[in-house]
């Protein structure tokens, strides 16, 4: 069900990047601070639907063209033997706008950096703890702003969070240790809403 979810978000996301019209132009060189709360879908079937909040801080740079800074956290339950894995993201994001009367359809991608955490668990007598490293991050979305006044929006947004972190696994069973080396998926489908302010 998740990957078909995710080839939907995919798809959808091309055709509408595919088939905006350049149209009347936005505002330039404006500040802006953007609030959002989404569901987040992770690819990784261990891992449970989570809320993903965040906020950006960009600049309109032209016309078309914007730059924001974006930092988002959320927390997934966890059906392995591991703990919740929770992350938080920041990212640099550049967005091209597609703007037509009130309604400002756009398409962005950015990079950056995860740092996820991964709780300690206690299963009878066996003791699970993991070690994870920060990771490097990439998304691609689209989205459509609605323009209530010249300095409110509402929008609309889905992305794709590419993200795969190092992971060390310790299981301790009385005074046996085991370590193993593996990999924690955190690619992340992600749809959701928020507010715009300009300034």
């Amino acid at each position: 069900m998740k990957d078909y979810i995710w080839k939907i978000g995919v798809v959808a996301s091309l055709i509408f990047v595919a088939q905006g019209s350049w149209a009347n132009e936005i505002d330039k060189h404006h500040f802006y601070v953007e609030g959002q709360v989404s569901g987040a879908i992770p690819r990784d079937d261990s891992l449970d639907v989570a809320i993903y909040s965040s906020g950006r801080l960009g600049y309109d740079l032209s016309s078309h063209f914007s730059l924001d800074v974006e930092s988002g956290y959320a927390n997934f339950e966890s059906d392995s033997v591991l703990g919740d894995v929770s992350m938080v993201t920041v990212l640099t994001n550049i967005r091209l706008h597609v703007r037509s009367g009130n309604l400002d359809p756009y398409f962005f991608g950015g990079l950056g950096v995860v740092f996820p955490d991964i709780d300690d668990e206690t299963i009878g007598e066996v003791s699970v703890s993991a070690d994870i490293d920060n990771a490097l991050a990439a998304q691609f979305g689209a989205g459509i702003l609605y323009h209530f006044t010249e300095n409110i929006a509402a929008f609309l947004e889905w992305r794709i969070l590419f993200a795969e972190a190092d992971l060390t696994e310790t299981f301790v069973i009385d005074s046996d240790v085991e370590t193993f080396e593996d990999e924690q998926e955190l690619h992340t489908g992600i749809f959701g809403g928020g507010l715009r302010i300009k300034f």
